[in-house]
């Protein structure tokens, strides 16, 4: 993971190849996650400032939501 400033296809030759990532709210928490098909999301990242929700196992990145 890269933390900059910099645009991703200066450092990355493989951004274009890159998937979108998407913020939602599940239950009330943000989270970063990408599509998956049509009827689902993978969980790239938990926005949330509570601890507690870090502990879930529902929302643990790479878990499939469905819509």
């Amino acid at each position: 993971m890269m933390w900059t400033i910099v645009a991703p296809e200066l450092w990355n030759e493989k951004a274009e190849e890159m998937i979108p990532e998407e913020v939602i709210s599940y239950q009330g928490i943000s989270l970063s996650v990408s599509r998956e098909g049509l009827d689902g999301y993978r969980v790239k990242r938990i926005l949330s400032t509570d601890p507690k929700d870090y502990l879930s196992d529902e929302i643990c990145p790479g878990t499939m939501l469905k819509r």
